[in-house]
């Protein structure tokens, strides 16, 4: 059991230390300006699913200044599925961080989703 214990902390360690580093590119005005929206939309979520595998996520946390720096730039994008990403971002670290936030747009998006998939 031991041995397992610590082989999950380990885990847990080097998702946490790559969220971080994958996070610290996506929150670059440079990376939201210029690098491929697929490729924005790829780097988004993975950092969606790790924000979902990670342990333990709290306000004193490395990630979370990141992750909102990332989401500042994004949500001053003019591109709509840019800002989308920031949203869907700050939605999860705010659940993680035990706060509710919904935008409006993702409600509206999520509604339609729903929709076409009952038809």
């Amino acid at each position: 059991f031991l041995l397992l214990k610590c082989s999950m902390e380990k885990k847990d360690d080097v998702l946490r230390r790559r969220t971080l580093e994958v996070a610290q590119v996506w929150c670059e005005n440079v990376f939201v300006t210029y690098t491929d929206r697929n490729h924005q939309k790829w780097v988004t979520n993975y950092l969606l699913h790790s924000l979902e595998n990670v342990s333990v996520l709290g306000p004193e946390d490395d990630l979370v200044p990141i992750l909102v720096k990332g989401v500042t730039a994004r949500l001053q994008s003019s591109w709509d599925d840019v800002r989308r990403d920031g949203m869907r971002i700050a939605e999860q670290t705010a659940t993680r961080l035990g706060h509710s936030l919904k935008f409006d747009e993702l409600e509206e998006e999520r509604a339609m989703q729903s929709n076409s998939a009952i038809a």
